[in-house]
């Protein structure tokens, strides 16, 4: 996890570095997610803040951080218990436009990491004189795991320096299930 993190301090300053020379472009994307390799209902929603800086006409740095929730998730080994799942994604990565003007359709990689924020209710029964009880507890653990993004979206321009950002992306984290992103969002031009 260690090296994983301090690649990530790396490539956030790398990032920072290069948004001091000039030319780049800050946004906010809102929208779900959906599980893709499960049967319950497995949908989240959340948003991102978005900083990406032109390397060239066709090739652009990226940087994201953002928050998801997934409410009232059941545990996938066929027990009952039921969680609310929230995490803290915070990526890198290059994006490739194939256009400079007007409909810009572009393909996106992304490494980086998330904390792991997962509550659940925890159920304890005892008996008591002949009366079974109940209790049910919050309770909560975070974590930082790695993941891996692939993507696609289109840009086009609403207003001058202004863009709308449509994107999809599969993400494939180390310890849950895979699931696509589905973003919108307004990116201006610095």
């Amino acid at each position: 996890m260690g090296r994983y993190f301090v690649s990530l301090v790396i490539v956030c300053c790398s990032v920072t570095s290069v948004f001091a020379a000039g030319n780049f472009t800050v946004g906010a994307r809102m929208g779900g997610n959906l599980f893709t390799n499960s049967s319950n209902d497995k949908l989240g929603f959340g948003g991102d803040a978005v900083f990406a800086y032109g390397i060239n006409r066709s090739l652009t740095l990226t940087l994201s951080a953002g928050y998801r929730v997934f409410p009232k998730m059941k545990e996938s080994s066929g027990s009952e218990r039921i969680f609310d799942l929230k995490t803290i994604p915070i990526l890198g990565g290059l994006r490739y436009s194939f256009r400079q003007t007007g409909l810009m359709p572009y393909v996106s990689g992304e490494f980086g990491g998330y904390f792991d924020l997962t509550d659940y209710n925890k159920e304890s029964s005892q008996n008591v004189s002949d009366v079974s009880e109940t209790t049910v507890a919050k309770v909560g653990h975070s974590k930082f795991e790695t993941i891996v993004g692939l993507g696609f979206g289109v840009a086009s321009p609403i207003a001058p320096n202004l863009l709308l950002d449509i994107n999809a992306t599969i993400f494939h984290p180390n310890s849950f299930s895979e699931h696509v992103g589905l973003m919108v969002g307004l990116c201006w031009q610095l």
